[in-house]
């Protein structure tokens, strides 16, 4: 029997930051390549050494492993997508509230 199994890593620093209170993605972080929308999750497990965890995932894209076998570790690839700093627009939240321009 066999599954199509990948494990996708993320550090442990960001897991801990993403936990404190008014945590947010800045600067337009896009996932440009990682897990597949429809991939179901498994389970996690850490990776103690290189200060990992991993989340499993199930999907028919991913090559297939025998019971027992190693899981394919992979990640997610994140780009830029907004302007440099000098030249992002700052709203406030009661222009938010009012709509932008």
């Amino acid at each position: 029997m066999s599954r199509r199994l990948k494990a996708y890593g993320v550090s442990f620093e960001l897991v801990i930051d993403m936990m404190r209170q008014d945590w947010e993605i800045t600067d337009g972080i896009r996932n440009v390549d990682g897990v597949p929308a429809d991939a179901v999750y498994l389970w996690c497990f850490p990776d103690e050494q290189n200060k990992d965890v991993y989340y499993v995932f199930e999907h028919p894209s991913f090559g297939e492993v025998p019971l027992g076998g190693v899981i394919p570790r992979s990640s997610v690839t994140h780009v830029r997508t907004v302007k440099a700093p000098e030249e992002r627009e700052v709203f406030s939240s009661e222009q938010l509230r009012r709509g932008l321009p």
